[in-house]
């Protein structure tokens, strides 16, 4: 069914685990220099809700005092960037190995 101009569609509802995520997501990749809109996008909302989000999380962490010390973040941080210099690297040889292949292919009788 087509929407009509100033239809709007209906509200999608969020558990509070898929923003609890999204705004833990959204605090890894900024510290590592991306940006909101591009972060909305591939969870599929907009950057003004999960700005929202992430505001009410820390309403919420002030209110109760819960923040979780960075001691225990950083590991975890360091990790992840270690993990995707590995799989950039191992993508890299793949994608060498499979235009080598191509190309004695292209030789063999």
């Amino acid at each position: 069914m087509a929407k009509t101009k100033g239809e709007r569609r209906p509200a999608r509802a969020y558990t509070l685990e898929f923003k609890r995520d999204a705004v833990a997501l959204l605090h890894r990749q900024r510290a590592e220099g991306r940006k909101v809109a591009a972060i909305a996008r591939d969870l599929g909302v907009t950057p003004q809700m999960l700005r929202y989000w992430a505001e009410a999380e820390r309403r919420d962490e002030r209110a109760a005092g819960t923040r979780p010390p960075p001691a225990e973040v950083a590991p975890l941080e360091l990790e992840v960037k270690r993990l995707r210099r590995e799989l950039e690297r191992v993508q890299e040889e793949r994608d060498f190995l499979k235009k080598a292949a191509a190309f004695f292919a292209k030789d063999a009788p």
